[in-house]
């Protein structure tokens, strides 16, 4: 039902103050509201988020005065109160009218009455008989703010964080980027690679079966001495005989195994022999692989080492492949172009045909 003193305020004719527009901040809505101050109970003339205008107020209303009150908004049977600070800008004993504005707001605050406004006037809680009129623009300056809150510490440290990870994001991208570009244009991976050296492999003379001497099992054997008998099938024996100063790499055949002719039966390494890595590149990347080029290797133990581009040449043929002393031989193709590289750090003759992962650095496309 709607309040008899409303209908009156609505039925009086509207009054148009002409003030400077430099004081005009706020439209003034004329919203149910009432207010309450300690145990007093005013009616609202109308207001808006900048103050409001009083009707029926005492006497001991005077102007400068700072109050606390309770501005209660009705809602279909419901009543909502925002307490506010407000100071008295004027005061007519005679009308009895008073007129506030709202001091000490806080965002809070604010926020709720300007819910509230643009609520009534979108239309979304007005009710049948619910009078909104804009009557003109309040003469009181900006409602007082509080002051901004202290930053808080954590938010900083948040924000702080963020940067770092999106910069830490970026620098990681960059890297995968620039060497992403320098693995493509500068370097050359091996399709195959194992560690060799200049062996030198005995073979049976003939069918045979193979006797190996005492002096084999101590590793070391001198030019001309005597590694190994070779029984002949038909009778008699050959000896065989050492062609340098080496060292025992491998026996091929057990004590008194059957051989045929031409099969290894011991790999020997000359003592002025060394280790080196033999790996193959695809045809199309040798253009860019030059001698003296620097290489990146990493062996089967993890030990990572380096070394120098010292030979390249066309691969291994068939023949030289089915003529290996052991197994681990090359695979060979038209499309693989063979490298050797020189390690600087000495390999064990123990690695001997083990897989080697090799980069090799160029100087460029």
């Amino acid at each position: 039902m709607t309040d008899p003193n409303e209908a009156k305020q609505a039925e009086r004719p509207l009054r148009v103050v002409h003030q400077n527009e430099r004081q005009r901040q706020h439209a003034r809505y004329r919203i149910p509201a009432r207010v309450r101050i300690g145990e007093l109970e005013c009616r609202v003339a109308d207001w808006s988020i900048g103050g409001l205008a009083l009707d029926e107020v005492p006497d001991s209303f005077g102007s400068g005065k700072t109050l606390e009150l309770a501005l209660a908004l009705p809602f279909e049977g419901i009543e909502v109160s925002i307490d506010l600070h407000a100071q008295t800008v004027w005061h007519d004993p005679e009308t009895r009218r008073a007129a506030l504005r709202f001091v000490q707001l806080e965002e809070r605050q604010l926020s709720s009455l300007r819910y509230v406004i643009d609520a009534y006037l979108s239309g979304e809680i007005v009710s049948t008989g619910d009078l909104i009129h804009v009557v003109g623009r309040e003469p009181t300056p900006s409602p007082q703010r509080s002051k901004p809150s202290e930053p808080d510490p954590s938010a900083e440290q948040r924000r702080m964080i963020r940067i770092g990870a999106i910069a830490l994001t970026l620098l990681v991208l960059s890297w995968f980027i620039v060497s992403s570009l320098y693995a493509r244009l500068y370097t050359v991976e091996a399709v195959w690679a194992a560690v060799k050296a200049p062996v030198v492999v005995m073979r049976a003379p003939q069918a045979s079966f193979f006797e190996p001497t005492e002096l084999l099992a101590t590793g070391r054997v001198g030019r001309g001495r005597t590694v190994a008998l070779a029984e002949l099938v038909g009778g008699g024996a050959a000896a065989l005989d050492s062609p340098c100063d080496c060292s025992v790499v491998e026996l091929h055949a057990l004590p008194g195994e059957f051989v045929a002719q031409g099969e290894p039966l011991v790999t020997l390494l000359p003592d002025a022999g060394e280790t080196f890595v033999r790996a193959q590149v695809a045809w199309e990347d040798l253009a860019r692989v030059r001698r003296g080029d620097r290489a990146e290797m990493e062996l089967v133990d993890g030990r990572s080492i380096e070394g120098t581009v010292s030979e390249l040449r066309a691969g291994p043929n068939q023949d030289v492949l089915r003529a290996a002393p052991s197994s681990g031989g090359a695979p060979s193709g038209d499309a693989l172009t063979e490298v050797t590289i020189i390690p600087d750090e000495a390999i064990g003759i123990d690695q001997l045909n083990e897989p080697v992962w090799v980069r090799i650095h160029t100087a460029g496309p």
